[in-house]
């Protein structure tokens, strides 16, 4: 059966062989060393060495970075036998569409559960809180059954549940073994749970028929008798949830996030107006100043924000240095630009200091407005962030660093291949161009 177009065509931008050649289509019975939720780069490419040592056949590490030459050590150039992947190629439809089976089956039992007006409001929450696990494992494990069925998988993935989604190693693990592959799953317990209290932890255990639904205290101890305790209590009498496609979820007990006493409120009355509060003054709204050319380069980025900082590691290390070396490598090509490093404000330390360190010919920009930043800029470079909607209406040529799993859809239709970027080299040329653009008119 034929691969959807868009995976197919973004497995094969978002593979390489290190040692040169094709990575993708895939060998026969390939092992594939995965390492998505964990953001174990470095071990990754260590367990797949061992398997080169214990295998004839091709190895493939599919983790966040493993295409990026600045991650490869040292014995990845040489080694015929490994290629590797992006885990963003695995994403080639809006999550909307991959998980509908699963969101319909949850909007359809809060139907059930909690008849009226309550649902929809129910369903933000439960789709948020619980269930966000298995809609960010399911498609990405249906697009690796889909790609390479037959072969064995070796997930360094534990079980989470966090901010930014979570994985489900059980649910990875039944979807790829349908589709005829091997799954070992070392780590299936995490070896550093984190505790999200106000969020529910999926066991993940995954059953044909339905799951029970139970709860870690009665619903009175939880809620203090509030008039919709009777609605709460009936989850507690082992309510089954089917999930499409002839699966179904194992939620742990923890399932009182649903129903805070905030959600309460929308049962016994209508939804509160939300409050209103001043607008940051919007950059369009600035005066432009005449300019001779290009000479100002501005940099936004996320890379370090709290989200994506998890158990003292930061992820984004990585990409944060793809960034910001497109800076460093314009700067060595144009001596006359200038050149301003603005982070999230929410940037943690470590990530502020390797910044810093790895592109210090960028101003630091702390404590300024956004708007006071964009008017300076000729041309501003961006990764995914909430100042890039701001930064858009700066009247200023933009280039966006795109994340992999956002290649290909809807929400970057906006952008032509001009204004995205992946790669390092991707930025320079197309920064390069804005500014050879911007001269020119």
């Amino acid at each position: 059966m034929p691969l959807p177009s868009l995976l197919e065509k973004k497995l094969r931008r978002l593979s390489a062989r290190p040692s040169g050649g094709e990575a993708f289509p895939p060998s026969e019975r390939e092992t594939i060393v995965i390492s998505i939720a964990s953001e174990r780069l470095g071990q990754a490419f260590d367990e797949a060495k061992k398997q080169l040592s214990s295998t004839s056949g091709d190895v493939r590490v599919i983790a966040h970075g493993a295409t990026l030459e600045r991650a490869w050590p040292e014995w990845i150039r040489s080694e015929k036998r490994l290629a590797v992947t992006e885990p963003g190629a695995l994403t080639h439809e809006p999550i909307e569409n991959a998980t509908r089976a699963i969101q319909d089956e949850l909007h359809a039992w809060l139907e059930r559960t909690f008849a009226g007006r309550a649902t929809d409001a129910l369903y933000a929450s439960a789709r948020a809180r619980f269930l966000e696990t298995p809609i960010v494992t399911y498609p990405i494990a249906q697009a690796l059954a889909e790609a390479f069925a037959g072969a064995a998988f070796v997930s360094l993935d534990a079980a989470n549940h966090t901010d930014t989604g979570g994985w489900d190693p059980d649910l990875f693990r039944s979807v790829l073994e349908r589709a005829g592959c091997r799954v070992e799953l070392p780590f299936a317990r995490p070896a550093h749970a984190k505790a999200w209290p106000a969020r529910v932890a999926l066991k993940g255990a995954i059953a044909l028929g339905g799951a029970t639904v139970k709860l870690r205290a009665k619903p009175s101890a939880l809620l203090g008798g509030v008039s919709s305790v009777r609605a709460l209590a009936r989850l507690a009498r082992g309510r089954r949830i089917p999930v499409g496609d002839g699966l179904a979820i194992d939620l742990a007990p923890h399932l009182w996030p649903l129903l805070s006493l905030a959600t309460l409120d929308v049962l016994r009355g209508p939804l509160p107006r939300p409050a209103t509060s001043e607008r940051t003054p919007n950059a369009s709204k600035a005066p432009l100043r005449a300019r001779e050319g290009a000479k100002n380069v501005l940099f936004l980025n996320r890379h370090g924000h709290p989200d994506l900082v998890g158990d003292g590691v930061f992820r984004d290390r990585l990409f944060q240095e793809e960034l910001l070396d497109v800076g460093r490598r314009l700067a060595a090509l144009h001596p006359d630009l200038s050149f301003r490093w603005r982070p999230d404000p929410a940037t943690v330390d470590e990530a502020i200091a390797h910044g810093r360190a790895f592109f210090p010919e960028a101003e630091l920009s702390r404590g300024r407005a956004l708007a006071e930043d964009t008017k300076w800029a000729d041309v501003i470079v961006a990764s995914w962030s909430s100042d890039l909607s701001e930064a858009l209406t700066a009247n200023v040529p933009l280039v966006l660093q795109a994340r992999s799993e956002m290649i290909g859809l809807p929400i970057l239709a906006t952008f032509s291949d001009e204004q995205l970027f992946f790669t390092t080299d991707e930025g320079v040329r197309n920064v390069a161009a804005a500014i050879a653009r911007k001269n020119a008119s």
